[in-house]
């Protein structure tokens, strides 16, 4: 599932060319929350 996961745009109808991705937190992973909780709080302190 995770092994090489891809990401791809739709704007309308038309879909982009799926893409790799190396960084970033995955949805389903039990972490996200506490680190988009701890981005957007740096964003308020600013």
């Amino acid at each position: 599932m995770y092994d090489a996961p891809k990401i791809a745009v739709r704007v309308g109808n038309e879909v982009s060319n799926p893409t790799e991705y190396l960084c970033g937190v995955r949805q389903g992973c039990p972490a996200s929350p506490i680190l988009f909780d701890f981005y957007i709080n740096d964003i308020f302190k600013n």
